[in-house]
């Protein structure tokens, strides 16, 4: 996969996990690095471009009496990911159509 392609993905599984629930680096971390490789370096530095971007936020809270950093999607990281499954359904039509003249040709 291109290189472009993958860093959007990742962003994508980002915002999609967040959408679940707000969660920590490490659980972000886990959820995709399970489908698309993601060193922790690379996490962070996406992590600070979707709060650029403002399509998450960030808050901490006391955890086992140690604060911790989550991360919680925003309204504007709802629209692009809603944006996002619009532009994939056109592409995933255009993949089924070339599928189908594959099975047929």
């Amino acid at each position: 996969m291109d290189e472009r392609l993958q860093r959007k993905m990742r962003a994508i599984c980002i915002l999609a996990a967040a959408q679940r629930g707000d969660a920590y680096a490490y659980q972000l971390l886990k959820e995709v690095s399970a489908l698309l490789p993601l060193s922790e370096a690379a996490l962070y530095q996406l992590l600070q471009r979707l709060l650029q971007a403002q399509y998450l936020s960030e808050y901490s809270a006391d955890y086992q009496g140690r604060q911790r950093k989550y991360y919680r999607l925003t309204a504007a990281g709802r629209r692009h990911l809603a944006e996002f499954l619009d532009e994939w359904g056109d592409m995933m039509r255009l993949c089924q159509y070339v599928r189908e003249g594959q099975e047929n040709g």
